[in-house]
């Protein structure tokens, strides 16, 4: 009932542009009652059926649409190399080719593999990139790697969520990458997603990270600066904030 009063709400605003609505339906849509709650990822991996994964992201999706929600901040494609961090069960493990699997499959079965119909939503392949091997195992903690690394551990599951199951958007990581926040990395956004993978959807933020580039990394001298800076590396959308505007 709440979307739907939203929706009207909005089709009553002077330009009528209906609202995107988003959850964390990461194995199932468990934030709203009575919907289906499947294992977490981690549990899912270990059956290694990708198969599996398009099923779930389908009756997902289901679910979703019939609660009014149209846009998923899942799948999870972390590369887990460090079992101290807190988000390890929402990742599909440590081998890349599993969770570009895992992911790919997932991506198709929550938006269909023939482009968006009336039972599917937006995907959200997250978190550029390279926050599952975090300095001491802590969440948001700095990650200093090689290109290498990179790309031959870190960036596969994004390339195959992208450029094979077209996912409609991508968040970035909590983290900073060789002493640049994910979130105002020009590098990662428009160099390596938009150029190399040739990503043509929406690019959101992680819950307040942009914020955190000065209050929590320390490397902008305000929030003022980190919106600023956010836009110019190629953030599209805030996922929550109001100084963004």
């Amino acid at each position: 009932e709440e979307a739907v009063a939203l929706q009207k709400l909005a089709a009553e605003s002077r330009l009528g542009i209906p609202l995107i609505i988003g959850i964390d339906a990461i194995h199932g849509n468990g934030l709203i009652a009575g919907c289906t709650v499947y294992p977490t990822n981690i549990g899912m991996a270990s059956t290694f059926h990708p198969e599996l994964m398009e099923d779930i992201g389908s009756e997902t999706a289901a679910e979703m649409r019939f609660s009014g929600v149209s846009w998923t901040f899942a799948p999870n494609l972390d590369v887990c190399l460090d079992p101290r961090w807190g988000r390890a069960g929402e990742t599909f493990g440590e081998d890349p080719f599993l969770a570009s699997e895992m992911g790919k499959f997932s991506v198709w079965g929550l938006q269909g593999r023939d482009g968006y119909g009336p039972g599917t939503v937006m995907a959200c392949a997250k978190h550029l990139v390279a926050g599952g091997e975090p300095n001491g195992g802590i969440n948001a903690a700095p990650m200093d790697i090689s290109e290498r690394k990179l790309r031959e551990v870190f960036l596969p599951p994004f390339t195959a969520a992208v450029t094979e199951a077209g996912a409609g958007s991508v968040m970035m990581a909590h983290n900073e990458v060789n002493g640049i926040p994910c979130h105002g990395n020009a590098h990662l956004i428009q160099d390596i997603l938009r150029g190399e993978m040739g990503f043509g959807g929406v690019v959101v933020s992680d819950w307040m990270d942009i914020e955190r580039m000065h209050l929590f990394h320390k490397w902008l001298p305000s929030v003022d600066e980190a919106f600023k800076v956010s836009v110019e590396a190629g953030i599209d959308m805030h996922m929550q904030g109001a100084g963004y505007f």
